[in-house]
């Protein structure tokens, strides 16, 4: 079904911003969906984020690693706020280069540090947002996304087709 043009309404990119960010600060765990070959994985992440990148640990020999270096493209989620972006693949988490990683990652997921950062082959992986859409409901329950092409610098609202 198409939706119609009145149904389409522009919305601030920096207030869409705003929300995310609020979101990422109160969300430790998102889910990291990663595909390659055509299979898709998915699993709970813990996380953390700079500004609009966001940052985890994982095994350079996961699946989701192998899927990253085949496919960069990936997606997080939580709640009702779905994300996409490009997986960028760093050195291990204690090498000098991440220590900002090290200190934040610590400091937010003090037993997965401990856990795992030490691991050899443990390495960070950055997510850089490319899009963002947040499922919501207006105030008299009609359902709707909300979206923002980070890359384009655009955001609208789009309500959701229903049958009537």
């Amino acid at each position: 079904m198409t939706i119609p043009e009145a149904a389409v309404m522009p919305l601030s990119p920096a207030d869409l911003e705003k929300e995310v960010l609020e979101f990422l600060d109160k969300t430790p765990t998102l889910v990291l969906s990663t595909s390659a070959a055509d299979r898709v994985t998915a699993r709970m992440m813990s996380v953390i984020h700079v500004g609009l990148a966001v940052y985890f640990q994982a095994s350079a020999e996961s699946t989701k690693f192998a899927q990253m270096q085949q496919n960069p493209h990936v997606a997080l989620c939580a709640g009702n706020l779905q994300l996409e972006g490009l997986a960028v693949l760093h050195g291990h988490p204690l090498a000098p280069e991440n220590a900002f990683f090290a200190s934040a990652y610590r400091a937010r997921h003090s037993g997965s540090f401990k856990a795992y950062s030490g691991l050899s082959h443990n390495r960070v992986i950055e997510v850089q947002l490319t899009r963002a859409t947040f499922w919501k409901y207006d105030a008299e329950g009609k359902p709707l996304r909300d979206f923002w092409d980070i890359s384009a610098g655009k955001a609208w609202r789009e309500y959701y087709p229903t049958a009537e």
